[in-house]
């Protein structure tokens, strides 16, 4: 399925909203619609103008350490992302990764990005965390920067200087509440660790639940034809 055709059904069957907006009370079935940019920008791009054609905003977490970070026009795009097809931008936190490389300290380094965004006109509201292979190596995730997903001081000889969200106004997507989680991670369709077969009769089934449900649906653009 291209990219299009899947927003069409998504349309049809949801209410979609960005992250940002998962404390505001919504009736029906609502889908929050998340995009963890791990490599392919432009594509990431591009898939935010064809949600802008059926009236979808969503939620496009980029991550600092890829090479397109590094791009003098990439923040020029995050603005018109946010400003004129109205996604919100957020950060797809890599720090920990970064520090088991020795490459300084993790709250100055999240500092850096964060600012960075915002000095460029980026309206900062959640972050997500990367799936680091350095961190699954050491045992470690990128969420552990902030005290709400750990509490230790040191884990396999990698000091953590943990801060809170709470300190930046900031929400963790892990943290906002949901009924169910369908995600493209690995490549293929799975929901709460489940592998998911037909993407759209599972859908169609979640629309035809007698309750009402709160989705996190998570994307990578890199996995999507566009």
């Amino acid at each position: 399925m291209n990219y299009e055709n899947f927003c069409k059904l998504l349309k049809r069957l949801f209410k979609i909203r960005p992250l940002k907006d998962n404390s505001i009370k919504i009736r029906g079935n609502v889908l929050f619609l998340r995009h963890d940019v791990d490599s392919d920008f432009e594509t990431a791009v591009k898939m935010a103008k064809i949600e802008n054609e059926y009236n979808i905003k969503s939620t496009y977490f980029m991550l600092h350490t890829a090479p397109y970070f590094k791009i003098p026009s990439f923040m020029i795009k995050c603005r018109y992302m946010q400003n004129n097809l109205g996604h919100e931008i957020g950060i797809h936190n890599n720090v920990m990764a970064v520090r088991i490389q020795n490459k300084g300290n993790p709250k100055k380094t999240f500092d850096r990005v964060l600012e960075k965004f915002r000095r460029s006109g980026i309206n900062i509201y959640g972050t997500s965390a990367h799936g680091s292979k350095a961190c699954k190596y050491k045992n470690i995730d990128n969420r552990y920067l902030f005290s709400e997903y750990c509490k230790k001081d040191s884990i396999n000889g990698i000091k953590l200087r943990t801060i809170s969200l709470k300190t930046y106004n900031l929400y963790g997507a892990y943290n906002i509440k949901h009924d169910v989680y369908v995600t493209d991670s690995g490549g293929y369709w799975h929901s709460n660790g489940k592998k998911i077969d037909n993407i759209i009769a599972f859908l169609e089934n979640l629309n035809t639940s007698n309750e009402r449900i709160k989705i996190q649906l998570l994307t990578h653009p890199c996995r999507w034809e566009i």
